[in-house]
């Protein structure tokens, strides 16, 4: 008996988990990963839940229904020191499969989704990612990225270097899903 639990316990470590048991705050740059000074934002993060999709009305809840949305996870870190508040975001939405992933994006970069613009860099990162450069006023740099069966995002505003730092911040935020796929 004892062997027999030794195994199953074996075989849920081994086999990977399903996409609607992953929690995507796992997939997001903690408080430890952003520069000294960024503190977590809760009033401009928010964790979405596949049952808040799934009860939504809406033309983006049928969008991320039929691509097979498990969850999604925003963070936000702020910083106040003057002259200007600066921010890192942080995002990751968990689909079903890669052919989500890929539904998802196709919308996206047809200008239906607001995360990902039309224009952006292709560079080399993950499965497949994009630099984009927003001008004044927003003045941030966003790195999107599909990595299996997420597509992520950090995005860093009004920063010096900032180019730099989202890279690294995205380094940093692939490992997290690595480590938690």
């Amino acid at each position: 008996m004892r062997r027999l639990g030794i195994v199953l316990a074996a075989l849920i470590l081994v086999l990977p988990a399903s996409a609607a048991s992953i929690n995507p705050k796992l997939f997001v740059l903690s408080s430890a990963d952003v520069p000294r000074g960024y503190d977590f934002d809760p009033s401009n993060s928010l964790l979405l839940s596949k049952a808040t999709v799934d009860r939504a009305r809406n033309e983006e809840g049928r969008l991320l229904r039929r691509a097979g949305f498990q969850g999604a996870y925003l963070a936000t870190y702020i910083n106040v020191a003057p002259p200007k508040w600066r921010f890192v975001h942080s995002g990751a939405y968990v689909f079903r499969d890669r052919a989500g992933v890929q539904a998802f994006l196709r919308l996206g970069k047809s200008a239906q989704l607001p995360l990902i613009t039309p224009r952006g860099h292709h560079i080399d990162f993950g499965d497949e990612a994009w630099l984009y450069r927003s001008p004044a006023p927003d003045d941030a740099t966003t790195i999107v990225w599909r990595y299996r069966n997420v597509v992520a995002y950090v995005s860093c505003e009004e920063m010096a270097g900032q180019r730099a730092i989202a890279l690294q911040l995205a380094r940093k935020q692939q490992r997290r899903i690595v480590a938690a796929s």
